[in-house]
């Protein structure tokens, strides 16, 4: 093999490390979550690992946009490392902030400066041991609907104290 040659080849490798491209199928049956994309101009490449942060899951639409990778520079061998989708996409954020959301924008949790917001038609929290506490207030009111529950806090501990059953619709 030639110099020219050589050097054309580490040419293609590099050219066809990263592409971006559009998303056409989600396949979620299996441990490691699976995509059919298109790069470049069309070209398929179906079953490719989608890689997720530990602890973070999604389910894109199809027409999201990907970036995905070509380990060593080898095509065959590519994984997507990340999924977005402009389309949904939560534009009010200020600098510094962070959130979970969903297609609708709906469903909300954000990470403010100043505090913690979860946004929902409805929130549902499965627990065996639910803890509301506040260092500062006195008391917590939990607003379910129509029914308001003021419970008391103890203020050494910030927790509230006694139990207190809401119910209503």
């Amino acid at each position: 093999m030639n110099l020219a040659s050589m050097a054309s080849n580490i040419g293609r490798r590099i050219y066809g490390l990263f592409a971006r491209g559009v998303v056409t199928r989600v396949d979620n049956s299996t441990s490691r979550q699976t995509v059919q994309v298109t790069v470049h101009d069309g070209e398929v490449r179906d079953g490719v690992e989608s890689w997720q942060p530990y602890g973070f899951a999604s389910a894109p639409h199809e027409g999201a946009e990907h970036l995905i990778a070509s380990v060593g520079g080898d095509q065959s061998h590519s994984v997507v490392i990340c999924i977005d989708d402009r389309r949904y996409r939560l534009t009010s954020l200020n600098p510094g902030e962070v959130a979970l959301y969903d297609d609708t924008g709906n469903n909300t949790i954000t990470l403010k400066s100043d505090r913690i917001e979860v946004k929902g038609p409805m929130v549902v929290v499965v627990s065996n041991d639910v803890r509301l506490g506040s260092a500062t207030a006195p008391y917590a009111v939990v607003e379910a609907g129509n029914p308001l529950c003021v419970c008391p806090m103890n203020p050494l501990s910030g927790h509230i104290m006694g139990s207190t059953v809401v119910k209503g619709d």
